[in-house]
């Protein structure tokens, strides 16, 4: 399809694509062909307009056979799918890298805890079984009070 470029510009890109002056005419105006499919995007720019095959220049380009168009719209939409799921997974590995980095955080914070512990001085064994053994016995005697029958009252 061919376009007249509106005055002084020379180029358009659209969706990527370059589009140039390929012919001029005798009053100046300057032409372009693209693919039809870019003319809705063309047309709503201001100055640019429709135009037929300028005297002396190129046959039009080949029209896009549709089944061809339906193929490539379908592969393009397959491809944002991808870029789609691409970018969520990203999102999702991002996510566990946090929690990856907060665990081995917390992991190293117990760590260290546990070596802080393992190398404190401990209490004398001696000391703590001496304690331990006599409130055992004071508890034995009391208990053998107790079970003997006795009532704790002064029975002469």
């Amino acid at each position: 399809m061919w376009f007249k470029f509106p005055p002084e510009t020379y180029q358009i890109n659209v969706e990527q694509q370059n589009f140039v002056v390929e012919t001029e005419d005798k009053d100046g105006n300057r032409y372009f062909r693209a693919p039809d499919h870019f003319a809705p995007t063309i047309l709503s720019l201001p100055g640019f307009s429709k135009a037929d095959r300028p005297e002396g220049g190129p046959e039009d380009l080949p029209k896009v056979d549709p089944q061809r168009a339906d193929e490539v719209e379908s592969l393009a939409a397959e491809l944002q799918s991808a870029r789609d799921e691409n970018q969520l997974l990203r999102q999702q590995l991002g996510e566990a890298r946090r929690e990856r980095d907060a665990t081995q955080t917390r992991h190293d914070e117990l760590s260290a805890k546990l070596k802080e512990q393992e190398t404190k001085p401990k209490e004398e064994p001696a000391r703590a079984s001496t304690t331990s053994s006599s409130s055992q016995s004071s508890h034995d005697t009391q208990r053998s009070v107790s079970g003997s029958g006795a009532s704790g009252r002064n029975t002469r």
